[in-house]
């Protein structure tokens, strides 16, 4: 049901609304980390996530799109807002509760004073940095693991 005309844009996605910088980060781009870290570092206090899921009708694709932001609201500390004309809008609290929403493919709006933040997480700070580290630490266990099992069957041979 996806189309593949779609492309990530070449220019950070932040600008300045009444004061505040909003990081634009379009709806399957909260599923990659790097993407909404990317508005975080360039100076976004608040995220926004629009949509629109018409392209997957009434599938759960709505809520999985939600869910990843709310990770993205926690991994960064930011409210992230989740405007879209189809499916499921909502208000993410920096701490990933949901504080409104509507119902899918229900017209509504949601306002609400929500907090702005500038602070950076080390989730921001250290990007994949901790992922990389566990993934060398996993790789060298699994060759140390191999390597003890090559040594005792040699050592069983002889």
């Amino acid at each position: 049901m996806v189309r593949q005309d779609f492309s990530r844009g070449t220019k950070p996605g932040v600008f300045t609304m009444n004061g505040a910088k909003i990081g634009l980060v379009t709806c399957y781009e909260a599923a990659f980390d790097w993407a909404v870290r990317s508005e975080v570092t360039d100076g976004a206090q608040l995220i926004s996530v629009p949509s629109n899921n018409a392209t997957f009708d009434r599938s759960e694709m709505t809520y999985q799109q939600l869910a990843m932001s709310r990770v993205r609201a926690v991994e960064h500390s930011r409210t992230v807002t989740v405007p879209v004309t189809s499916g499921v809008s909502a208000i993410i609290m920096p701490d990933g509760k949901i504080t409104q929403k509507t119902g899918m493919f229900v017209a509504d709006s949601l306002v609400q004073k929500v907090p702005l933040r500038s602070s950076e997480t080390p989730a921001t700070k250290l990007g994949i940095l901790p992922e990389m580290v566990l993934v060398l630490i996993a790789a060298g266990g699994l060759g140390w693991a191999v390597a003890a099992g090559v040594r005792g069957r040699r050592a069983g041979d002889v």
